[in-house]
């Protein structure tokens, strides 16, 4: 008898969610049209990637921020604001390298900068873009 009214008291399906009503976005940002897609060793002085910027499904506007790190360091650096979408959006090794408080010429061919759009919405935020210096 006890066991019973356990297991019918434990079918409960819904319930209050104490956060509140989620009022969750479509819009995610997309990073796309990678070009330069790759950092060059060979010239990490003036080497830069660019790409656009937009919203995802949604197609609003929305501030974005781009936070950076190095070859899968714990150290992220916020780089730039900017309002999405955005076409042409420039990532210098130079601003990167100063923003984690590196040196350029410490970093290394082979190794990677990822680069990752955050933006203001509570969940928005795109998948990391691991980009090569080669």
């Amino acid at each position: 008898m006890i066991i019973s009214g356990l297991t019918l008291t434990g079918c409960e399906t819904k319930f209050d969610d104490p956060a509140g009503e989620r009022n969750l976005i479509k819009a995610t940002p997309v990073i796309e049209n990678l070009d330069p897609s790759i950092f060059l060793a060979a010239d990490l002085a003036n080497t830069y990637v660019a790409f656009d910027v937009t919203a995802g499904d949604g197609g609003q506007t929305m501030d974005g921020l781009i936070e950076v790190s190095y070859d899968g360091g714990q150290q992220r650096a916020q780089l730039q604001q900017f309002t999405i979408p955005a076409t042409g959006v420039q990532v210098k090794l130079t601003d990167v390298a100063t923003a984690i408080g590196m040196s350029v010429n410490d970093m290394q061919g082979g190794k990677y900068v990822n680069i990752e759009i955050l933006t203001n919405q509570e969940t928005s935020i795109t998948d990391p873009l691991l980009l090569s210096i080669l």
